[in-house]
């Protein structure tokens, strides 16, 4: 059970960055702006961060994407995206959600989380649209950052990206639905557990 809550290997304090050039469709690519390196003193996570763009290179948004698992990121989500109120309504940001699975299939990542506010509509909507499968509305920690921006509760989509079977997905879904009821231990134990942010 502790590994499904902090999946974080130490490899990935010396983890390889991919090329990201072949993040693109039709309709949008994404364009690398930053990497973040882990920093195992602060308990970061790898993370890229992408601009979102039409073909013509017009950017309408942005998106990130932080590589492991752990307490923190169950909540916050591996991914983050933001597209411009002008181009909102072409689902975008769940065509760059996809994209960004590509990204995460490099780095051997079974599955990623995608959570979002309850009250915000367009963006659960995005992460159905995705393939997201919801696992649960969680109550945010009053330890995470989350809480300190008046986040109190966040919806938790689960995404994989390899094939399971569907006792083995059964079993994923629970194990981190559970997680913090049965675990509050781990969730003291790793209270400074951050990721790069923008």
């Amino acid at each position: 059970m502790k590994y499904a809550y902090s999946e974080v290997p130490e490899t990935l304090n010396d983890m390889e960055f991919f090329p990201a050039d072949d993040l693109k469709t039709e309709e949008i690519f994404l364009r690398l702006d930053r990497t973040c390196e882990a920093q195992p003193d602060k308990n970061w996570v790898p993370a890229y961060y992408f601009s979102i763009c039409l073909p013509d290179g017009t950017k309408i948004g942005q998106c990130d994407l932080r590589i492991g698992h752990n307490d923190r990121l169950y909540i916050g989500g591996n991914i983050g995206y933001e597209i411009e109120e002008a181009y909102r309504g072409h689902r975008y940001a769940a065509k760059a959600c996809k994209l960004l699975f590509r990204q995460a299939k490099k780095h051997q990542l079974n599955y990623v989380i995608i959570t979002c506010d309850p009250t915000n509509k367009a963006s659960s909507r995005t992460c159905e649209l995705a393939g997201g499968q919801y696992v649960e509305t969680a109550t945010v920690p009053e330890w995470h950052d989350m809480y300190e921006e008046g986040k109190r509760q966040a919806m938790v989509y689960r995404f994989f990206l390899k094939e399971h079977s569907e006792k083995e997905a059964g079993m994923m879904l629970t194990m981190n639905k559970s997680a913090y009821s049965r675990f509050p231990d781990l969730c003291e134990k790793s209270q400074k557990m951050k990721c790069c942010s923008l």
